[in-house]
Parts: C-alpha cells; structure tokens; sequence
C-alpha cells in the first residue's frame, strides 16, 4: 500500500459539444422531466380511481332506487312517514340567506375554475411553459379575461332562478323582485373576485416597498388595471345580459307559498362532519400535485407534470360533484330542503384543508426570515385557498341543482301530494311561525 501511495497516476479525459436546436429553458424542462419519478403520480391517481369508483357506485345506486320508486323513508306500522319526496313543493325554494351573494360566488368560482382549466390544457399542448418565468401565471389572466362573460352568465342564470320567473304569470314579480337587486348581483359579479385580487395584491405590493423588497412596476399595475377596466368589466356584464334575457332554468315542480318546517333528526348533528368529509374527500385528490406546486412556487423548484395535474384536476370535479350528490341526498332524505349552502359550503371546505395545508407547509418545509415573508406567504396562500373554495363550492352547486332536477322530474307530483296531504295541517306543518311563511327578501 505504501508503495501505492506514492505514485503517480497520471489519466486523461476527453469531452465534446454538441451544439442543440432546443433554447436553455426546454433543455432544462426535459431533464427536469426524465430526472423525476412518476411512481408517486401513479400510486396517487390510482388512489384517486377507487375513491371515484366508490362515489359512483353509491350514486348510481341512489339513481337506482329513485327510478325503481323505492325510497321512501319509514311507511307502515302508523309512524309518520318521511323522505326526499315530500319536500317537492320547497326543495327549489331559494337560498334562506343572502342568494345574491351565492350566485355570485358560483359565477365567479364557475369563471376562475374554467381559466385554471384552460391554463393546464394550454401548457400540456405546450402554449405555455412552467420552465419560462410568468408563463403560466400570464397564461392564466389572459384566459380568465377570455372567459369573463361565464361569470355574469352563470350568476344571472341562478339569480334569475330564485326569483321565481318560471313561467309567463311570474314576469311581473320577476320585475318587482329582481329590478334593482338584480343590477346589484350583476355589479357584485363584476367586482367582488378581481376587485378582492388587486386589493391582495397592492397590500403585498405595499408591504413588500415598505421593507424594500422587490415588487412589481407600476405599468404591471396599471396594465392590470386597463385590463380590468376595458376588456373583463364589459365581458362579464355581457355574459350577465345573455344570461338573464335567456329563459330561465325550467324546474319539475311548483314552491309553495308556505315554508315546510323542518323536522328534528340526526342530519342536524352529523352535518358538520358530513361537511368535513366533502372537504377532505375533494382535498385528498389533490394533496399529491398540490406538494410539488408547492414546492414549484415557494422553493424554487421546477415543475413539469402539468398533465399529472389536470388529470388530478378532472378527478376532484367528479369526486367533488359525486359528493356533492350524496350529501344533498342525505340532507333531502331528512326533509331538510335548505341544500343550496349545504352543497356550496360542503365542497368550499376543501379550501380550508388548502390553507391548513401551507399553514403546515409554512412550518416543516419553508425556511423564511422575518416576518415580512410569513406575512406575503399567508396573504397569498389565503387567497388561493379562497379560490379554491368558491372553485370547488361553485361545482357542488351546479352538480346538486342538476341532481335535483333529475330525481324530482321522475317523481309523480300528484300521488305523492295527495299522500302529504292526507296528514293534518298539524302534522304537516307543526309549531308554525310567522317567519316560516315568508321567503326571505334579500
């Protein structure tokens, strides 16, 4: 060994260059791709795939059961009896509290849901390009304000709806209810969402030249501003006119001038965890992507597998709307007809698991310095789990309205009528206040 430590080793080595059509930023973006590993995208989308198949056995089932006319909760033995058909006459009565602000949530999540989709088909096909700065995030506004007009026309649709225009006699009251108000949603869907996002960003563009961090230029500023101001602003209210001359949603049965009470049951305690389990089932889908968009965002690393994401994306749609039909069935099942919150507030929660999620991120993953950085990394990811909430709320809405729709069209209007009406009025509509007979007018 010694006689081996003092040699010489002499070698050589040989390297060549070949020159590249492909621009830095591309070569970087393939290496990226064939240095990551895909088994965990797999092992998750393969999760996703059993939950999916789950909620949709239990769905068709549901379907199963109401085309054979075979749910009907309780029946013989003189107990009253109970279940989703007898709410006919108040299952499309509107929201108890505030329906300008849940239509202008469902649009604007409707409109932000349809841009983040745009923006993954568009980096897939390669439009744009995560391994390019701002890419995806110029990508993304461009295609939010191409698609500004779903907003006013998803929020008019809805707000026409609940203002009880169903047919030729109710024009009249349609005009009454819907005159001022209705320019009050068509202004609210115009404003809230971008309005409540450049605020968020002048307050992080303050709290940045505060303590002379870097922050955008005022042309970026201004630019989104024109952008706002000629362009978005007369789309959406362009939407929101087609949207409100169109005819409105035709629904299979006629509310009643009289609230049905809703009785006392278990659904009433087992709704906050129904809640929570809608939430989570949505957040669950998404948590693998979610990590590594993380990471992409606040640890500067890259991230290539946008298509992961957008099929990940398409399974928490259908697994938010596949939940969103169980739990209005459950919540119907028991009489309670107040579903319009419910199927929002059920799917808006997985935005609350998101901001749970970077509360932890921020702990065990992110190294920041002072609190300057904690404050911007909160503001922002508070606006992105809001997002994904009116996204996700928006979904669950529209999936329940069209369940509804579906089972109650099937649904004999008459017998069962005549089989709610057989009860008393006392039986039917026990301690009766004066506030239960009226809607509310907001």
């Amino acid at each position: 060994m010694s006689q081996l430590d003092d040699s010489l080793v002499t070698f050589s080595y040989e390297a060549s260059w070949v020159g590249s059509e492909l621009e830095r930023q591309k070569r970087v973006y393939f290496h990226e791709l064939s240095a990551d590993d895909d088994t965990t995208h797999y092992f998750v989308f393969f999760d996703s795939a059993i939950v999916l198949l789950l909620l949709s056995f239990l769905r068709f089932n549901i379907l199963n059961w109401v085309c054979c006319n075979k749910d009907i909760a309780g029946g013989g033995g003189g107990k009253k009896e109970k279940g989703w058909k007898y709410v006919h006459a108040d299952v499309f009565r509107p929201p108890s509290y505030s329906p300008t602000l849940l239509a202008v949530l469902v649009g604007n999540g409707a409109h932000v849901g349809t841009a983040a989709l745009l923006t993954m088909i568009s980096n897939v096909l390669n439009v744009s390009n995560t391994m390019v700065t701002g890419s995806v995030l110029t990508a993304f506004i461009f295609l939010y304000i191409l698609s500004s007009p779903i907003a006013g026309y998803v929020s008019a649709r809805l707000y026409k709806l609940w203002a009880g225009k169903n047919d030729n006699e109710n024009a009249t009251l349609y005009k009454l209810w819907a005159g001022r108000s209705g320019n009050r949603n068509a202004t609210l869907t115009v404003v809230a969402l971008p309005g409540g996002a450049l605020l968020v960003f002048c307050l992080v563009k303050s709290f940045l030249a505060m303590n002379g961090g870097a922050v955008a230029s005022f042309k970026s500023l201004l630019l989104l501003l024109l952008l706002f101001g000629i362009i978005e602003i007369p789309l959406v209210f362009a939407g929101y006119r087609v949207g409100d001359t169109a005819p409105c949603i035709t629904v299979p049965t006629k509310t009643s001038d009289v609230i049905r009470p809703i009785p006392e049951s278990e659904w009433t305690s087992r709704k906050p965890f129904v809640l929570f389990v809608g939430g989570f089932l949505i957040f669950a889908m998404l948590y693998a992507e979610f990590h590594y968009v993380m990471n992409s965002l606040w640890l500067s690393k890259y991230y290539g597998t946008m298509g992961f994401l957008l099929v990940e994306s398409l399974v928490a749609v259908i697994v938010c709307a596949e939940s969103s039909i169980l739990i209005c069935y459950l919540q119907l099942r028991e009489e309670d007809h107040r579903w319009w919150w419910v199927s929002f507030c059920g799917s808006a929660s997985a935005g609350v698991f998101t901001f749970l999620y970077s509360l932890w991120f921020l702990e065990n993953k992110m190294t920041a310095s002072g609190v300057l950085s904690v404050v911007v990394y909160l503001i922002c990811m508070a606006m992105v789990s809001i997002l994904v909430g009116i996204v996700f709320g928006s979904i669950g809405v529209l999936s329940s309205l069209l369940f509804t729709r579906s089972i109650f069209g099937m649904l004999d209007i008459d017998e069962h009528s005549s089989e709610d009406g057989s009860r008393t009025a006392s039986e039917r509509f026990p301690l009766m206040t004066d506030s239960d007979k009226t809607l509310d007018s907001q």
